[in-house]
């Protein structure tokens, strides 16, 4: 009879390691963005720079006063708002794809990111939104006597 010997397998403290990491986003998703059709939430890039994240969205066809940015507990919520253009009585609609609707996005901030010092804009449809990283968290020189 041959014996088996059983060898120890780090596979659960990694996975527990990437749980932890990762449960905070994965609730964030369930609980608030399943609210939203998935063809109503624009994406986004998110850039973490040397003092700074850039955050960068698609917004086409819409103007910075159909926006909502707000952040609360480093978590920033981005609302826009479409229209339906209206048709006339005497056009016909031969194909109709465009997306109208309230979009939105809940996004979970890095924690070294300083919510006070935020700043956006919005340029030919795209949305750009800037954090400085918290003056706490970046690299220091430091001087030999």
């Amino acid at each position: 009879m041959n014996t088996i010997k059983r060898t120890h397998r780090p596979t659960t403290s990694i996975l527990t390691d990437v749980w932890e990491k990762n449960f905070e986003n994965l609730v964030n998703e369930i609980i608030n963005e399943t609210k939203t059709p998935e063809y109503l939430r624009p994406r986004i890039n998110l850039l973490e720079k040397e003092n700074g994240y850039e955050l960068a969205t698609a917004l086409p066809g819409l103007t910075k006063e159909n926006i909502k940015l707000s952040i609360e507990d480093h978590i920033l919520t981005l609302e826009a708002k479409s229209a339906e253009r209206k048709t006339e009585s005497a056009e016909k609609v031969h194909l109709k794809e465009l997306q109208t609707g309230t979009y939105k996005r809940i996004i979970q901030l890095p924690k070294n990111a300083d919510t006070e010092t935020t700043d956006a804009s919005m340029e030919n449809g795209i949305l750009k939104v800037y954090l400085a990283k918290r003056k706490e968290s970046l690299p220091k020189q430091i001087t030999i006597k």
